[in-house]
């Protein structure tokens, strides 16, 4: 995965993915010639961090989490 160093998703993805400057051209073709020429025990590796991310990370545990803590903020201003 190359991906631009300015998405949302380098902070949760960066470890498995190559950030690149999407407006910087030598470093972007750089970083794409990287991902090309990449191992495939590396690649796998970057794939598999990537995935158990999304894999733990998904939308409903950020909803629940959400919830949880706007929860908890709700009986904190009680108090």
């Amino acid at each position: 995965l190359v991906l631009s160093e300015f998405a949302g998703a380098a902070q949760s993805l960066g470890a498995g993915a190559i950030l690149s400057n999407p407006y910087n051209v030598n470093e972007l073709s750089n970083a794409i010639a990287y991902a090309l020429k990449m191992s495939d025990g590396e690649r796998q590796q970057r794939h598999r961090q990537n995935f158990m991310h999304v894999k733990v990370h998904t939308a409903q545990a950020w909803g629940e989490t959400f919830i949880s803590e706007l929860h908890d903020t709700h009986i904190e201003a009680a108090l």
